[in-house]
């Protein structure tokens, strides 16, 4: 398969004491072998993704991650072949977030992506609490030069997280108490 290329501009929303964050006019240009990736927190771990939707189309979830203890919630999800125009991702929980909850999103198209199996490995990552200044992890794709995207969620420690090595930034969006940093390799 051809390398993945990011096609569309990540876009990104947060908003506090929410049931439905909506990701407004995501662009999914026409392509071959798209996929749409979005990933979100939010800080309250008794919340849940109802559904995730673009252009009406629902996406499949990837994974829910939470450090069992704080309230630090993440998820991703996505749709292979979405239908290439503009639209709204409506994210919908079970209830709203709750005041000083909030929550936090990012989409982003690709291409080249395998569209049986476009997510075809993760870690599920590990969610820390407390203070440290640098955070790793790692994912073995079955196979190689594959797509590696890294969703950092994090709580109340300003907005310091950046990406480190071969990484390239593609979203950065921190609220009052919460951020989202989205990173590919």
């Amino acid at each position: 398969m051809a390398a993945v290329i990011g096609i569309g501009t990540p876009v990104t929303a947060i908003a506090d004491n929410v049931q439905v964050l909506t990701i407004p006019s995501v662009v999914v240009p026409s392509g071959t072998n798209l996929a749409l990736i979005v990933s979100f927190g939010y800080y309250n771990r008794s919340r849940s993704a109802l559904s995730v939707t673009y252009n009406g189309v629902a996406l499949t979830k990837r994974r829910r991650k939470d450090n069992g203890s704080a309230a630090a919630t993440s998820e991703v999800w996505f749709l292979a072949n979405p239908p290439a125009t503009t639209d709204d991702v409506v994210i919908t929980l079970d209830a709203a977030s709750g005041s000083g909850a909030e929550v936090v999103g990012t989409a982003t198209p690709y291409t080249f992506l395998d569209q049986t199996t476009p997510i075809e490995a993760d870690n599920g990552g590990t969610v820390v609490t407390g203070s440290h200044t640098s955070h790793s992890g790692s994912v073995t794709p079955l196979t190689a030069g594959a797509l590696i995207v890294d969703h950092l969620l994090y709580i109340f420690c300003g907005d310091a997280a950046t990406s480190v090595g071969s990484q390239t930034e593609r979203s950065h969006r921190y609220g009052t108490n919460i951020g989202l940093e989205t990173s590919t390799r």
